[in-house]
């Protein structure tokens, strides 16, 4: 980039920060307010303080994530000490660097300055970025630029970010990998100079077998390489929707669609939320035709052509993860290429009415698929309404006096998740030592984190322990090691309405037959051993 644009670049990554900083990503949450997200900030927590109290990685606890995610955040609280308030501000920061990355994707891509504040505004004020992605993201710019340079240093760093996404989320590693596979074969075939091509596969290989070979090296030390391969293997088919722990498969558009005429119920249809991955697929769909009929009509291609190509690509890769996590969040979770590829069509669709004279039917198709796009936008930001308008809260939160429960840290969270907190630590600090097990019934991981007590399972999320295999597992745990106290939150959330004792029916069997009720703190019953 010149140096005007790079400047450009560092004022807006720098309003980013402060911006993600103060109010927060709505992925990650402001670090300043907003009750703890005992799920997916949960289980950050559990899983670095279960390793602050001598468990390993993959070994003792179930890890759904790839290690260079923990190993971080356990760094930090080995550093500064556990608290909600630092996995929060580390998710935050993820969101922070991921949000930046997709920024230099849009400079590279060229995208006019209204473009990239509309692409920022959303990005800060939907879910739609995290570290993961973004990561994944970043090995197919290398890619793209492995295509133009002749230099072999593009083909080793998108090789080695492949494997650190891997180590990150494997999915992602996956997706961003295999994509870039598909590239080399594709330049493979075309290429008249197959040696040079060669040579930058080769490139990427070793890219691929540094990190890999340092990683495998670490992990045998620690003995956790068979562990980690083992949970890795099992967690990306347990959420493939082949065996699938929640119930939310891919929407069915027919047995959603309104089987009347009425007006109203077809434009609730239109927008409801599991319709909207439709009209993902749709705007996949249109980018490619768009790209297919240009490299035929157009013989010239564009220089940052191969990179939003691929971006494409991953996008559509992204929606695979929704044939078996269909809900608004892992929707969210896969918009960052759509919006990527959206605001790219928008800018050239733009360019296309300025030189479009008067008022023809092609005039009037732009204007109309502009318009899709920007209520595609309005009806995301509608549905996430709600956290974005604790944005309001933020000057009252700054001000507050916090006195929060131990471990919390510094963030402002509402009177009745202090209660609740303080009243359960109050309890298992009187009843319990840290030799004591503890265990939820119901997923709520962050509380491990907030009492400091062991969980006798590996699971921190009990409804993850979905096959028989998995609950006998879990059930011979509890046997074995005998948690001093059984928690089970009345009011907590259950995935996809079903409870934890209906889906684990031997974990409430043995519950019941072994230990009885001893108390009840605010909504959170305890179970005690029974004599």
């Amino acid at each position: 980039m010149e140096k005007k644009r790079i400047k450009t670049f560092i004022i807006e990554s720098i309003i980013i920060v402060v911006l993600g900083l103060f109010i927060g990503t709505t992925t990650g949450g402001s670090p300043l307010f907003g009750d703890l997200n005992f799920i997916d900030e949960g289980q950050f927590a559990s899983w670095t303080n279960q390793m602050l109290l001598g468990k390993q990685m993959y070994k003792d606890i179930y890890i759904t994530y790839g290690p260079l995610f923990i190993q971080p955040l356990y760094i930090l609280f080995k550093i500064v000490g556990p608290s909600a308030f630092l996995v929060r501000l580390y998710l935050t920061l993820g969101s922070i660097i991921g949000i930046i990355i997709g920024l230099y994707i849009v400079y590279i891509l060229n995208i006019s300055k209204i473009f990239r504040w509309y692409i920022i505004v959303l990005a800060l004020l939907l879910p739609i970025v995290q570290i993961r992605q973004a990561l994944g993201l970043l090995v197919l710019i290398f890619a793209a630029k492995s295509i133009k340079e002749k230099s072999l240093h593009s083909d080793f760093l998108s090789g080695l970010l492949v494997i650190v996404s891997f180590l990150v989320s494997p999915e992602i590693g996956i997706f961003s990998g295999f994509i870039v596979f598909l590239c080399y074969l594709y330049r493979f075939i075309i290429e008249i100079n197959i040696h040079k091509i060669i040579l930058k596969f080769s490139a990427f290989i070793v890219g691929i077998l540094v990190p890999s070979i340092v990683f495998s090296l670490w992990s045998s030390i620690g003995g956790w390489l068979g562990d980690y391969i083992s949970v890795t293997k099992d967690v990306l088919f347990l959420f493939s929707g082949i065996n699938i722990p929640n119930g939310q498969n891919f929407p069915n558009i027919l047995s959603l669609a309104p089987n009347n005429i009425d007006i109203l119920s077809w434009v609730r249809f239109v927008f409801s939320k599991e319709i909207l991955i439709y009209w993902a697929i749709i705007f996949y769909l249109s980018f490619f035709l768009y790209i297919v009929l240009k490299l035929i009509l157009i013989k010239k291609k564009e220089e940052n052509e191969p990179l939003i190509m691929l971006i494409g690509l991953f996008g559509l890769a992204l929606l695979s993860i929704l044939i078996g996590r269909s809900g608004i969040g892992h929707f969210y979770f896969t918009l960052l290429p759509l919006f990527i590829v959206l605001i790219y069509l928008m800018q050239k669709g733009l360019f296309l009415l300025k030189n479009i004279k008067g008022i023809n039917p092609e005039k009037i198709l732009l204007v109309l698929i502009m318009f899709v796009i920007v209520i595609f936008s309005l009806r995301l930001l509608l549905i996430n309404r709600p956290n974005i308008f604790k944005i309001i809260d933020l000057p009252s939160a700054i001000l507050s006096s916090k006195n929060n429960p131990s471990f919390t840290g510094p963030i402002t969270i509402s009177k009745d998740q202090k209660n609740y907190i303080s009243s359960i630590q109050s309890f298992i600090n009187l009843n319990s030592d840290k030799s004591d097990y503890v265990f939820f019934l119901t997923d709520e991981p962050m509380m491990y984190l907030l009492i400091n007590r062991k969980n006798p399972t590996r699971y921190d999320l009990p409804y993850i322990a979905n096959n028989k295999n998995k609950r006998f597992e879990l059930l011979q745990d509890l046997i074995v090691k005998k948690p001093k106290y059984i928690i089970e939150n009345e009011k907590d959330w259950a995935v996809d309405g079903i409870d934890n004792r209906t889906r684990l029916p031997e974990i409430s069997k043995y519950i019941n037959e072994t230990y009885h009720f001893c108390n009840k703190i605010n909504s959170a019953i305890i179970y005690c051993l029974k004599k």
